[in-house]
This record gives structure tokens, C-alpha cells and sequence, in this order.
């Protein structure tokens, strides 16, 4: 069935009517496609207009021809964090995941506790396949982690296709041609080019969720193009991308390998029926980075470069167009939650995307974004090892054990410039834009996780403070 624009505002007006008791979907609501490309920024992303010399990718462009390409997107700087985040809807603070999960460590995973999209899509077939980095082979849940984090069905690389697995892995030459596989609990040792693996399993579990009266969910996270460095298959990229096959150039072949990978899957679907999201999880690593691009702002910092995040919606429904909204990888799962006309929960962090994706040039519900790093994973965060981002439409706040930075801030770049504070004479609206933001990252540090609309103060001074899911919470709960 497909659905029209007229569905869409009735599950908008639905959503936003109030605090409503959850309920199952039924087969009239829409699939959904989650496509995850791994450590890929906008400076590799020729669509984004800030890298004329980026690697072609006709698939994704052609997604964001058909539906909503969103300009200002963050996400945490690394891996894990942005995997949780998206998955829950939480930020790290609220997810105790601020750094990539190390597979050594059994206590710091993702806790089986938390509500996740599979989870909360009731009604839903659920199918997760390629990388998680959520969880460690020995630690809560063990190898069957994300089954029981919701997924019906799970296959792929337990993080990084150069990480071991089971102790067998030590040692080994691992990479994108020789790695460990879980597939539902069980490891095995595959040769498979791991991203046309992904891909073979995903549209495996398009055909096998399709034999199911429901909709279906289908979490695709590709290890592309993530480290090591490879030739991918000479089928999948022009072998003049890679030039001098130096690291960036290889990195570029990697995406545009991926790129075709993604042309195949979407050929499988019914698009006429299914939701798409192509996002990624943080920037360029710097060894990818190239001029005019700063190798030292990449991925891993929390600056532009390493946060800022190509995001596209395609589907049915959904207009086409350019939005500039603020928005946050959180907000992916409060987004999904309302295309299928489920009710949102009361302690997400995000705000839905629904009212852009009706129409893009509608204003976004955040005043204000925020990123953040810690160590080690856990709600009782070091002091030391911790550092936040918080920035409103113009102005962008770093802070760390070393104190404030101050930046000044332009769509049309991913150059955060110079430090405000380190200078001598700045414009007073910068002054302004400091004390704002500082107080609107000490209240968010400071308030716990919201459990209930009651949890939202009445005065308005915190709609200009919140850049969280309590605004999002307030728009939802509140007449």
C-alpha cells in the first residue's frame, strides 16, 4: 500500500495530540530502511557542495533527489556513541556510551535496559545486519546482544572488521576480505568482501521480512568506509578513483563501492513502501582528510568535521527538498517512531524530523544542538575525560578540562574558524552567545534524563535553553 501525504499529517496530528498508551502498528505502516555509513563526512559527500573533487555516488545522490537532504546534522564523534544514540534516541549522558565500545571490557556496553528502535516498534519485523559496536563478545548479553536488544535477526561484524572476535582472531590479518562473522550468536570465519556481505544479507532479509503480513525495520550498517584502507572489488568503483592510491584515494573507492552496494539493496526494495535513511555515524577519520579540510578537526573531535553529518530521508509521502533544520542523530528514533504512528517515549532526547519531512522548509524543533566524548562508558563520567559541544544557529561551544572555546559558525563550511575567547576583541554578541550556551550545557548536565511530561517547567525561558528532547517532550505532551 502506498502511503500518501494525507497519512503523514494524520499520524502527525495523532502524535501530537498527547501522551498517549503505545500500540501496535499494522501492516499499513511503512518500512523502514536505516542505511549507516560508517566515519563518511560531509567533506567526502559531493552532494553536500563542499568537496567538488568527492568520490560519485549516484545511489545516495538519487535518494536525496527524491526526498529530504538535511544540511545541519550532529552526531557524537565517534562510532559507538552515535550507534546508541541513534538506536535509543538518548544521548550518551543518558546512555553511559561516550567512546567506542572496547571488545575487552565486559561492563561498558550498551545496557540491555535501554529501549531500543526494534523495541519499540511494536508490531514490526526486525533485522539487523553489518557492523554494531555496542556490545562486547563477553559482556552483558554476549554474541546475542543485539538479538536481545530487539532484533529479530542479526548477521555481521561485531565492530570493526579488523577487530577479533574470539581469541582465535588474535593474530590474524584481518580485514574487509578476512574477518569474523556473528550471525545470531554464532561466529564464523568468511572471506566475503564485507560490504557486498552486508548487502547480500540485508536483501536476504528484505525477501524474508516481506513473507511477513507486518511491516519491517531493516538496520544496515556498513563497515564502509572505515579503516583498513583496501581495493575494493574492481566491479564496484571506477579504478581511476584511485589515482595515487594513497590513503584518501583508497578511502574514496571504499565509498564508492559502498555507493553501489546501496544502488543494489535499494533495487530490492519496495520503495513505494519504505522509509529510507542514509546517515552516518561521524566524520572523516584524518588520514581521509585533505585540503582545505583540517586533518586535525576530523573524526574523533568535536569539531565540525568530525560531528557534522550528511543525514537523507527518502520515501513515500515525503517532499523533496533541502532542509535547514537543526537536528541530531537522536532525533532518528522519535522520527521513525512517528512514520509508523507509534507514541513517543517521555525520555528520548530527540525531536522528531516528521514536520520537515512534510514540508523542508519548516522550522526544526531545536534552538540548539549537542555533541559529546567521554570515558570511560559509564553514567558516572571522569571529570577529566569528558568534553561537550552545545551551539545554536550561529555559535558553537567547545568545552573541556582545559576550559571554553568559542566559535563562530557557517553553513557553508565545515571550517569552525578561530577561537572567539582567544581574542582580544570580538563582537558582543559572541559574549552573549557564550554565557547562553554555558548555561544551556550546565542545565542539560545537570538535569536528569526526563521521565514524564510533568518533568517540563512551565517558564519560557527554557525553550531557549532546551536544545533537547524536553523540548521536543513539551511540543508533544502539552495542549
Amino acid at each position: 500500500m502506498r502511503i500518501r501525504e494525507y497519512r503523514l499529517l494524520a499520524v502527525f496530528a495523532l502524535a501530537n495530540a498527547g501522551c498517549e498508551p503505545q500500540v501496535c502498528v499494522d501492516s499499513t505502516s511503512p518500512n523502514l530502511l536505516f542505511i549507516v555509513a560508517d566515519d563518511l563526512g560531509l567533506d567526502r559527500m559531493g552532494l553536500y557542495g563542499l568537496a567538488p573533487d568527492a568520490p560519485p555516488t549516484p545511489n545516495i545522490d538519487s535518494l536525496a533527489a527524491t526526498g529530504v537532504r538535511f544540511q545541519d546534522v550532529w552526531s557524537s564523534p565517534t562510532c559507538s556513541p552515535t550507534r546508541a544514540n541513534m538506536l535509543t534516541g538518548r544521548y550518551g549522558i543518558h546512555t553511559a556510551i561516550g567512546r567506542n565500545v572496547p571488545s575487552t571490557r565486559q561492563r561498558y556496553v550498551l545496557s540491555l535496559e535501554e529501549n531500543t528502535l526494534p523495541e519499540a516498534l511494536c508490531g514490526y519485523e526486525s533485522s539487523a545486519v553489518g557492523k554494531w559496536h555496542l556490545a562486547s563478545p563477553d559482556g552483558e548479553g554476549g554474541l546475542d546482544h543485539p538479538n536481545l536488544q530487539g532484533f529479530g535477526w542479526y548477521s555481521g561484524s561485531w565492530a570493526n572488521v579488523d577487530h577479533e572476535v574470539t581469541p582465535e582472531g588474535l593474530g590474524q590479518d584481518l580485514g574487509y576480505r578476512n574477518w569474523e562473522k556473528v550471525t545470531n550468536g554464532q561466529v564464523e570465519w568468511t572471506d566475503a568482501y564485507a560490504t557486498t556481505d552486508t548487502t547480500d544479507d540485508a536483501i536476504a532479509r528484505v525477501h524474508a521480512m516481506e513473507e511477513v503480513d507486518a511491516p519491517w525495520l531493516l538496520w544496515t550498517a556498513y563497515n564502509a568506509p572505515h579503516w583498513p584502507a583496501h581495493v575494493p572489488p574492481d566491479h564496484l568503483f571506477d579504478p581511476a578513483t584511485l589515482g595515487d592510491s594513497t590513503d584518501a584515494r583508497l578511502y574514496d573507492a571504499s565509498v564508492q563501492a559502498m555507493d553501489t552496494e546501496i544502488g543494489r539493496l535499494l533495487s530490492e526494495v519496495d520503495l513505494d513502501n519504505t522509509v529510507v535513511f542514509f546517515v552516518a555515524d561521524n566524520g572523516t577519520p584524518s588520514k581521509a582528510v585533505e585540503a582545505p579540510f583540517d586533518v586535525t578537526r576530523a573524526k574523533g573531535t568535536l569539531f565540525e568535521g568530525g560531528i557534522r553529518v550528511p543525514l537523507i530521508v527518502s520515501g513515500p509521502g515525503i517532499e523533496t527538498g533541502v532542509s535547514n533544520a537543526l537536528v541530531h542523530t537522536t532525533d532518528l528514533f522519535p522520527t521513525a517512531l512517528e512514520l509508523a504512528g507509534l507514541s513517543i517515549p517521555d525520555n528520548v532526547d530527540g525531536a522528531s524530523l516528521l514536520p520537515q519531512l512534510l514540508d523542508p522548509r519548516t522550522k526544526g524543533a531545536r534552538k540548539m544542538l549537542f555533541s559529546e566524548a567521554f570515558s570511560p562508558n559509564d553514567l558516572n563520567r571522569d571529570p577529566n575525560r569528558e568534553e561537550f559541544a552545545i551551539r545554536n544557529r550561529n555559535y558553537k561551544l567547545i568545552r573541556d578540562i582545559n576550559g571554553d572555546q568559542l566559535y563562530a559558525l557557517s553553513a557553508d563550511t565545515l571550517d569552525d574558524g578561530s577561537d572567539l575567547l582567544a581574542e582580544e576583541s570580538r563582537p558582543r554578541e559572541a559574549d552573549v552567545a557564550h554565557h547562553a550556551l554555558g548555561d544551556a550545557l550546565d542545565l542539560l548536565l545537570n538535569t536528569s534524563n526526563p521521565g514524564g511530561c510533568s518533568t517540563v517547567p512551565s517558564t519560557p525561558l527554557w525553550l531557549g535553553l532546551l536544545p533537547l528532547g524536553l523540548l521536543a517532550m513539551r511540543r508533544r505532551c502539552l495542549p
